[in-house]
């Protein structure tokens, strides 16, 4: 027995402490040394209850003890053990009693199984991941037991059959009035439904057709297929059975083929290997889990036999078999007898016979390949997100459920202006004072919202909140999503965006729309009132054409016979006043032949006849033309006496014989005119005024409308065909008052 006990403290992978009812350590091994890292003397000057943080190993042996020391020759149950270091591992332990030199003892023998909790712990992440799998599956599927009954049912199993999950748990397949049939119409009997097949065999059955005829008469074809789920003992546990709906598919004659989802029951256990080799790495003996790994006929094999790649694994061991006491821990890459390679680690120490020479080594081994296949994904996926999330344009913070603030990215660094990101590291959410309460009370929530909200600088630094380069207010877009741990809620994602400029532009897009209907009101006002008043002009045009036709040979006659008149009386005999109304009569004719004459020049709205002319000489006709030259004064500034403008002569020397009349009526003595032109680029600017009363404040808004005048005589027509001139030249006219008095007219031409 102290061999034994000898041998086991010394080789066997485990920590494995010799206590007495006490508990006090009597003997340990060197792994429980290399494991917990006290020294020897320092764990034999401990109790067995020393060695575990919650005091759990006292209470189990209090219950497990009595029954040893009765009837049970050893136990098994899990704790804690704490290391010097502090540190606390899940640990397996095994109570024996044994007798040695008559006194009752206890053998603790500790497995420290930390990495097999954490792989359960990764099994049980998978089984539920396989369920999310089986229930959000595009096809219908069932899990039947080996006795038939339903354990599973899917909704969209539910959907196909019209049997909720709830209606069928419990029962088979078969409890249901509803009939199935084959491709030929021959009704399927119980023993031959595919999941009964499946279940009697061991065998799956796949892309089996079957048609369902419900208890209403009612059918759907379905697709089906069956997967055996077998016991570690290879028996019969149940069966997954997968099926679509295939009867659109087959009505219209199409071929489809199915992905076949199948839901393995993964119950893995990662046993420990133990194996020995002797001095020519020849393996001599090993454990089930060994003859499992490498296969029945793995001993008298070489362990090289095993190794996958050039892997240097003998050097690395070496010096075990030279004599060293320590332990050797090495990965490798090993062949599974089904061919597949695993990544093993390995802890390796020599053997000795009782003479101290080393026989061989002694190792055990984890299969590590899976832990290892996820730590490489997560680090690849944590390089991933890291990536993504740190080179996002848009700002991103996540916060934890208590709302702080656990990491942002380099955008929510520029939005905000955070000189130090490590300041804003544990900054509370809900403490931002420019967070409503009521969007407070929605984050705490968990709700998914978007909202916009002005966010004030000022009130950051006046809290002292964290230190930013920003001043002023922003606004911004906050998307919010609760952040879920095991479909609980761990914290917050803020998806943060800055939408100042957009609602700046925005803005000015709803200006400038505003201001483009504004001018398009305006410029339909002006169309309607150009047309109003070219209505008005052609109307008033056709009917004083008419009646201006029929003045003309009368106002001749009168013109005529006045003329006749003064040469029959010589002024030697006649009477001075008969002289005078002959002149009124002369006068009379000449101002009513002038009102007949805009009258018709407003009848004829016909095309313009453009020519070369200088600006000056036609202002000279005007003067000339009008007889104005001993009634008025006219200055000229002139800068550009030789420019030229492509116009029709005498319409464009019309304007400036009316403008001259209406000086003339407004101010018959001393009236003087002064006339500026200058020529800009391909435009001539005219400024017209005199010295008159200027125009009336009433009559401003319309003064170029027909019929318009403050004079007592005259057709008011002078001022409209002025305007009706220049338009037809593409230029423009504007009467205003001068600020030393009398009226201004700024008229604009092109020169061409």
């Amino acid at each position: 027995m102290k061999e034994l006990l000898q041998y086991i403290a010394n080789y066997v992978n485990e920590m494995v402490y010799l206590h007495d009812e006490k508990g006090r350590i009597l003997q340990v091994n060197s792994s429980s040394v290399k494991q917990t890292g006290y020294t020897e003397a320092e764990l034999l000057s401990k109790t067995i209850f020393d060695m575990d943080p919650d005091a759990g190993i006292r209470k189990d042996h209090e219950i497990i003890w009595p029954n040893l020391l009765k009837k049970e020759s050893f136990k098994t149950f899990e704790s804690r053990h704490k290391k010097k270091s502090g540190e606390c591992i899940n640990v397996e332990i095994t109570l024996r009693k044994v007798e040695l030199n008559k006194e009752m003892l206890f053998l603790a023998i500790v497995k420290d199984i930390s990495e097999i909790k954490q792989v359960k712990a990764i099994v049980e992440e998978k089984e539920d991941f396989m369920n999310q799998i089986f229930y959000s599956a595009p096809c219908g599927m069932i899990y039947q037991l080996a006795d038939g009954r339903v354990i599973k049912w899917n909704k969209k199993a539910e959907d196909i059959f019209g049997i909720s999950e709830k209606e069928i748990i419990g029962k088979t397949s078969l409890s249901f009035p509803w009939q199935v049939f084959d491709n030929d119409e021959n009704e399927f009997k119980s023993n031959e439904h595919p999941s009964i097949v499946t279940l009697e065999t061991g065998k799956p059955c796949h892309n089996i057709n079957m048609k369902v005829v419900r208890s209403d008469g009612s059918h759907s074809w379905i697709l089906i297929n069956t997967n055996p789920i077998f016991n570690n003992n290879n028996s019969i546990k149940g069966v997954v059975v997968s099926f679509n709906d295939i009867t659109e598919l087959r009505r219209m004659r199409q071929t489809v083929i199915d992905s076949q989802n199948r839901i393995a029951d993964i119950l893995e256990s990662i046993p420990d290997i133990i194996a020995e080799v002797n001095q020519n790495k020849i393996y001599t003996w090993g454990n089930d889990a060994a003859y499992e790994f490498f296969g029945d006929d793995f001993i008298g094999k070489k362990a090289s036999d095993f190794f996958h790649g050039s892997e240097d694994i003998y050097n690395k061991v070496s010096p075990l078999f030279d004599g060293s006491e320590n332990l050797i821990e090495i990965n490798s890459w090993q062949k599974r007898q089904d061919g597949e390679i695993r990544l093993l680690s390995w802890t390796c120490r020599s053997i000795r016979d009782a003479s101290g020479n080393v026989t061989g080594t002694l190792s055990a081994a984890k299969d590590i390949t899976k832990l290892h296949f996820i730590t490489e994904e997560l680090k690849i996926s944590e390089e991933k997100f890291s990536s993504v999330f740190h080179q996002s344009p848009i700002g991103t913070e996540l916060y934890d459920k208590n709302g702080k603030c656990i990491l942002i990215n380099k955008a929510i660094q520029n939005i905000f202006g955070i000189i130090n990101p490590d300041e804003i590291i544990g900054f509370d959410l809900f403490d931002d004072p420019n967070l409503s309460n009521e969007t407070k009370f929605r984050i705490r929530q968990g709700n998914s919202f978007t909202y916009e909200f002005e966010f004030d600088f000022d009130l950051v630094k006046k809290y002292n909140l964290y230190k930013t380069n920003k001043n002023g207010k922003i606004l911004l877009q906050c998307n919010i999503n609760p952040w879920l741990i095991d479909k609980k809620p761990g914290g917050y994602f803020l998806h943060v965006t800055d939408i100042t400029k957009q609602k700046k532009l925005e803005q000015s897009i709803i200006n400038y729309e505003m201001k483009e209907k504004e001018q398009i009101q305006k410029e339909l006002i002006k169309t309607k009132e150009e047309l109003i008043r070219s209505t008005q002009l052609a109307t008033i045009g056709q009917v004083s054409a008419s009646i201006s036709h029929d003045l003309k040979n009368p106002l001749g006659s009168i013109r005529n016979a006045t003329y006749i008149l003064r040469k029959k009386c010589p002024t030697n005999h006649v009477d001075t006043q008969i002289i005078q109304y002959i002149n009124i009569i002369e006068e009379e004719c000449i101002s009513a032949n002038s009102i007949i004459e805009n009258v018709l020049t407003l009848a004829r709205q016909g095309k313009i006849k453009k020519e070369k002319c200088k600006l000056e000489d036609i202002l000279n006709d005007a003067l000339h033309s009008g007889k104005f030259i001993n009634d008025v004064q006219i200055h000229y500034i002139n800068n550009s006496s030789d420019a030229e403008i492509f116009c029709d002569r005498s319409q464009l020397r019309q304007v400036f014989v009316n403008l001259i009349q209406n000086t003339i009526h407004a101010k018959p003595e001393n009236a003087q005119i002064t006339i500026e032109y200058k020529q800009i680029n391909y435009q001539f600017f005219i400024r017209y005024s005199d010295n008159g009363p200027g125009i009336d404040n009433t009559l401003k808004n319309k003064i170029f409308e027909p019929l318009i005048s403050s004079k007592t005589e005259g057709s008011g027509l002078g001022l409209t065909i002025c305007k009706m001139i220049v338009e037809k030249h593409r230029g423009t006219i504007k009467a205003s008052n001068g600020k030393e008095g009398g009226a201004c007219f700024e008229i604009v031409l092109p020169v061409e």
